[in-house]
């Protein structure tokens, strides 16, 4: 299936109004559907290959990832003890 400009915009636009979840669960149903791999998707979509990653886990196993408190990798300093 070739994939235009106006289906591509619509896709994008689509995600970016979802958040959480529901945004990871409708990249993988739009991965499935198309029948596209995760490079190609995150190239077309500009999508992050890690998330597509956890999306097309999730929907695989039928579990929801718990969303990081912290939203990823603490930075070098937040792990440096602080006296004072």
């Amino acid at each position: 299936m070739e994939i235009t400009t106006g289906l591509r915009d619509l896709l994008i636009e689509t995600a970016e109004s979802l958040s959480g979840a529901e945004r990871r669960r409708f990249m993988a149903n739009t991965l499935n559907k198309l029948q596209l791999g995760q490079r190609q998707a995150a190239c077309l979509f500009g999508w992050g290959r890690d998330t597509l990653r956890k999306a097309c886990h999730e929907i695989n196993l039928g579990y929801i990832f718990p969303h990081s408190f912290f939203g990823g990798k603490l930075g070098h300093g937040s792990k440096t003890p602080v006296f004072g």
